[in-house]
C-alpha cells in the first residue's frame, strides 16, 4: 500500500523559509531540510539556508545548485546531533510552487522537495513533494505552532 507522507514543519521555520526566499529575490532561494524520518513522518527540525550557486547568475531566477561542499558539511552535521538532510527547500520566483522540468531532471530519489512560490511581497504558496522512483508526488504538508 502506498501511505502519502507526512512533512511537518514548524511555522518558525516556515517563517525563515520566507525571509530566506526574499532575501534571494528575484534569484531562486535554496536550503537543506534537516530533521528525522519516522515511517511515514518527516519532521523538520531546521532549515540551512545555502547559497545558489548555479554556475550562470542570469539564470539564477529560474535554476539553482547547491554547493555539494554545503551538502557534505550540513549532513554531517546533521548526523552528529541525531538528524538527516531530508530533503531540499528552493523557491520558485514568480512561478508556481509546483516541480518544474528541469527540478525533474536534477531531482535525488529519496528525497523530500519543499517548493514555494515567492513574489515580492514574500511567501505565496508553500508545497511538499517526494521523489520516487523518477517521479515528484505530492505529499501532506503539516505547519504546526
Amino acid at each position: 500500500m502506498n501511505f502519502k507522507k507526512r512533512v511537518i514543519l514548524p511555522e518558525e521555520l516556515k517563517g525563515a523559509i520566507e525571509r530566506w526566499g526574499r532575501t534571494c529575490y528575484p534569484e531562486e532561494a535554496c536550503a537543506l531540510l534537516i530533521g528525522k524520518r519516522e515511517d511515514h513522518t518527516f519532521k523538520i527540525v531546521k532549515i540551512k539556508p545555502v547559497e545558489n550557486v548555479w554556475p550562470v547568475k542570469e539564470e539564477r531566477k529560474r535554476r539553482y545548485q547547491i554547493d555539494p561542499k554545503d551538502f557534505l558539511i550540513t549532513e554531517r552535521e546533521a548526523e552528529a546531533s541525531g538528524f538527516e538532510v531530508l530533503g531540499i527547500f528552493h523557491s520558485h520566483p514568480h512561478y508556481p510552487a509546483l516541480p518544474s522540468s528541469f527540478d525533474e531532471e536534477v531531482a535525488w530519489e529519496g528525497y523530500l522537495y519543499l517548493i514555494g512560490r515567492i513574489e515580492k511581497e514574500g511567501l505565496k504558496d508553500l508545497r511538499v513533494f517526494f521523489f520516487e522512483e523518477g517521479k515528484f508526488k505530492e505529499e501532506i504538508l503539516e505547519i504546526v505552532p
